[in-house]
């Protein structure tokens, strides 16, 4: 797998680190995770990312061959929310990030 580039079909593990307004961590206890994303046929599909120590503010999602599936600018959002009371749910800002066609 490239270094630098994700191609269609690669298997990287994605991070994602949740910081509040003020760039402090977020304690993701109770909450459900998630890495939503926009293809480039704009659909959308939900990642749900794995929590392991949730006081780090870090999900991760290990993708598999099919996840990246087309060639072209996908846009990334970070998602979390709790049920409540009281019900929590933010999103992050979005990213951008090409998905590299391979040659063969």
């Amino acid at each position: 797998m490239a270094t630098n580039e994700i191609h269609v079909a690669d298997t990287p593990l994605i991070t994602v680190t949740f910081r509040d307004e003020a760039a402090a961590l977020v304690d993701l206890t109770g909450y459900t995770v998630a890495l939503l994303a926009t293809k480039p046929d704009s659909s959308d599909i939900s990642l749900t990312l794995t929590v392991a120590a949730p006081t780090s503010g870090v999900g991760t999602f290990q993708a598999l061959s099919t996840t990246f599936d087309q060639a072209g600018d996908w846009q990334f959002q970070g998602y979390i929310s709790k049920v409540g009371p009281p019900v929590v749910s933010f999103h992050s800002d979005i990213t951008s990030r090409r998905i590299h066609a391979n040659l063969s």
